[in-house]
């Protein structure tokens, strides 16, 4: 860890450290009760509302994209990626700061016990429960004692937002005293919602305050409309306007490692979905295959369950038979318990799908086909094989890499400065001509205090996508200030004329804050690179 820069350590009593003379160290009983301790000092002295956010999955995308509603309009902060456990949460509030006005954080949990530290250390006002599913059941006696566990987060907070479907956490919720605000189709719900699958996404409609609404998202899939929803609903119970929540759902995008659509070499779909294996995951995957409105045959990839028995094997059967799923490959030995059935093939392991599709490329064409099971086994290599062209060109960048030269190019620069001096990224040009959105999320991820981007265009790109840390932006023009002081922007200023025209545009804004700049001086170059 010294070696890659980090200079202050929270360690047990009984540890060993070096004399480093640059570094601080901490000795202590419980150096995790120590770490939660600071950072729930830090939350408290930044004080801002906290949503917290938990659940079996969806945690993750439902922050993120409630941050791209809320940061529309105030100074919200998220946690970065999934900073959800004993270490990540402290970790995440690490990055606090007094100005946010609203922080949307986290919390994951695995064992008993582990929920009640955690919401001592976020202590939220306000919450959220994406879904309830079979994630680390095996660490529990029984369904209700996890669900009991993951409601602790909530004990204090004055309402939460519930998906449909979740009648007894809905029912221990409003034991509690919480206010509780669900959606769902049926009338009992706040935000009542159908919704419509075509080509191109789904159509949503949608009652609020006994007003109706039009809205769409630019996804199929049955969990991203449900995480989509309970970020709606929570941005609607914040108070946002129904119109302008519609209007965000559109900029919505599934992150990477959910479900993924893509065209096979035949021209039809392969859903990717590596992201939550469990059955509950299963079965809404099996359904956004049958979805598919393009006609075609539906065939699915499975692999195996965690914590499956005997019984699990017939309830894949079941799920496949009410999907209307038409060809079957289950990959692993525990599903081999199953009588073979037409359309069914069994596979010990990844390997094997991929010599038979190596073998016969055209097993599965004509057909959609639904790839999913647990990420050690590299499902991804079977989506790989199924959607080559064989005339495709790549470009793969390399994010191990760039955080290997991040963490060297940080410690020489921490080595060399007497200050507190750290980097900022540049990413203009959508990232070199890359994805600049997964590049500011490892240098957000990183803790990089700010990235750089050339126009205004580009940094609200980057708002849209739920990007929180301070940006840049090199060369803003008059013309789009309004823009830029509505995303939390930070324009170069090069000339006076400029300095006037953002200082107007503040005043219109009715921003009194002083509002960061960058000063850009002419050093002789007469240049603005």
């Amino acid at each position: 860890a010294y070696a890659e820069g980090a200079r202050y350590f929270i360690v047990s009593e009984d540890a060993s450290i070096p004399d480093w003379e640059d570094a601080d160290v901490v000795y202590t009983a419980d150096p995790l009760e120590s770490w939660q301790s600071l950072a729930r000092h830090w939350r408290d002295a930044c004080d801002p509302p906290v949503i917290a956010i938990t659940g079996s999955n969806g945690k993750t995308t439902v922050k993120e994209w409630l941050i791209q509603l809320l940061s529309k309009h105030i100074d919200a902060y998220g946690s970065p990626r999934s900073f959800n456990s004993q270490v990540g949460v402290p970790l995440a509030l690490g990055a606090l700061q007094p100005q946010h006005e609203c922080a949307v954080i986290e919390a994951g949990i695995s064992e008993p016990g582990e929920m009640e530290r955690l919401e001592q250390c976020i202590r939220p006002r306000y919450g959220v429960l994406t879904h309830l599913g079979d994630a680390h059941a095996e660490n529990f006696s029984s369904p209700s004692d996890l669900r009991a566990e993951k409601l602790k987060l909530f004990a204090h907070c004055q309402w939460v937002v519930v998906p449909e479907g979740l009648h007894q956490a809905r029912k221990s919720l409003e034991l509690m005293g919480v206010t509780v605000h669900t959606w769902g189709a049926g009338a009992e719900h706040a935000l009542k919602v159908n919704s419509f699958v075509h080509v191109n996404g789904r159509t949503i409609e949608a009652v609020w305050n006994q007003n109706r609404y039009v809205w769409s998202v630019q996804f199929t899939d049955e969990i991203g409309f449900r995480n989509a929803m309970t970020a709606a609903l929570t941005a609607l119970v914040w108070g946002m306007d129904p119109l302008e929540v519609g209007k965000s759902l559109l900029e919505f995008q599934n992150l990477d490692h959910r479900m993924q659509r893509i065209r096979k070499s035949d021209g039809l779909w392969v859903l990717s979905d590596a992201y939550t294996n469990d059955w509950d995951a299963l079965q809404l995957a099996l359904l956004d295959l049958n979805r598919i409105p393009e006609p075609a045959k539906k065939a699915a990839i499975v692999g195996p369950i965690p914590g499956m028995d005997a019984r699990d094997a017939h309830r894949l059967m079941t799920l496949v038979e009410a999907a209307g799923t038409d060809l079957v490959w289950a990959v692993g030995s525990e599903w081999k318990k199953l009588q073979p059935q037409t359309g069914w093939r069994f596979f010990d392991q990844t390997e094997d799908v991929l010599t038979a599709l190596k073998a016969d490329p055209r097993a599965l064409d004509g057909a959609h086909v639904l790839v999913k099971g647990p990420r050690l086994e590299r499902f991804e290599r079977v989506v790989s094989l199924l959607s080559e062209t064989g005339n495709a060109t790549r470009l793969v960048v390399d994010l191990e890499a760039l955080t290997h030269n991040l963490r060297t190019l940080r410690t020489q620069v921490r080595n060399r400065c007497k200050t507190q001096a750290d980097l900022i990224a540049v990413i203009k040009a959508s990232g070199y001509g890359t994805n600049a959105t997964a590049l500011a999320r490892v240098f957000e991820f990183h803790r990089i205090p700010i990235v750089a981007v050339a126009c205004t265009e580009e940094g609200i790109a980057l708002r849209k996508h739920g990007i929180t840390l301070r940006i840049l932006v090199l060369n803003p023009t008059t013309p789009t200030l309004p823009a830029l002081i509505a995303n939390r922007l930070e324009p170069t200023i090069h000339t006076t004329q400029q300095f006037d025209a953002l200082c107007q545009a503040l005043r219109e804004a009715n921003k009194d804050a002083p509002w960061p700049i960058h000063l850009k001086i002419d050093s002789g170059m007469h240049r603005l690179g």
